[in-house]
């Protein structure tokens, strides 16, 4: 069969396919939600990223000599900071962060460590500090 145009085409497949539902259906069970995430805090966060890279590099937070420990404090220094009410990040003279962005920055390069930590031969482990 020759088909001149598209709806041509359609009708003559139509009823080649089984229909099997009436609605659409795709299997989402069991995936990651990243549209639960909020795309404005997410793009907090890449502007401290951002910011970080231009001023030090980029990837440059994972050599800092005993980052896991300093990075815990600035977490902290930031936890704080925010528990007394002051939300914005003044500090910087370029730009205004959040400090709960910052905390996330912080706890995802904690999270870096810590798997890199586990990552590593059992003979390499060292004890982690008690804080």
């Amino acid at each position: 069969m020759i088909c001149n145009n598209l709806d041509e085409l359609v009708a003559a497949m139509h009823g080649s396919f089984p229909k099997l539902n009436t609605v659409g259906v795709k299997e989402d069970k069991g995936k990651l939600r990243y549209d639960l995430l909020s795309p404005e805090f997410l793009e907090e966060m890449a502007k401290i990223i951002t910011y970080g890279a231009n001023k030090y590099g980029e990837y440059d937070w994972q050599d800092v000599k005993d980052g896991r420990a300093r990075f815990e404090a600035a977490c902290f220094r930031h936890l704080q900071e925010f528990r007394k009410g002051n939300i914005l990040n003044e500090e910087t003279k370029e730009d205004v962060f959040y400090h709960v962005a910052h905390i996330a920055i912080n706890a995802m390069f904690l999270y870096h460590f810590e798997k890199e930590r586990q990552e590593e031969p059992d003979c390499y482990q060292l004890p982690l500090p008690i804080v």
